[in-house]
């Protein structure tokens, strides 16, 4: 396994990649595909799987392990999804990214953090 360390990470979530229109415009697709599959909707869902399972394991074992209103922090938030996801259903969450473009992103898009 190869270990990364926090500069070669940092270097590579830039503020070219947070502030990407193409990975911050997908931003509402994705909070409201989380929110129809935690619902069990039969809405189309138009992310990828792979940009959203982590979010979608995440919040679904938050909701399954943890009463509404419950303060949840998430490290490592990046532009929010879990984090807005999250608030959305009742949960009170703080969260936080090495990325100031990120949190700054993540604040357009509708986040609170």
């Amino acid at each position: 396994m190869k270990i990364i360390n926090k500069t070669q990470t940092s270097n590579h979530f830039n503020k070219k990649w947070w502030t990407n229109t193409k990975i911050v415009s997908r931003y509402n697709t994705v909070v409201e595909d989380l929110l129809n599959m935690l619902n069990k909707s039969k809405k189309k869902i138009i992310t990828k799987p792979l940009q959203l399972n982590r979010a979608y394991l995440t919040c679904e074992y938050v909701i399954n392990n943890y009463k509404k209103k419950s303060k949840i922090l998430e490290m490592a938030c990046g532009l929010g999804f879990v984090t807005h996801t999250l608030t959305k259903k009742g949960y009170d969450v703080s969260a936080f990214d090495i990325s100031k473009e990120a949190i700054n992103s993540a604040k357009k898009s509708g986040c609170r953090l």
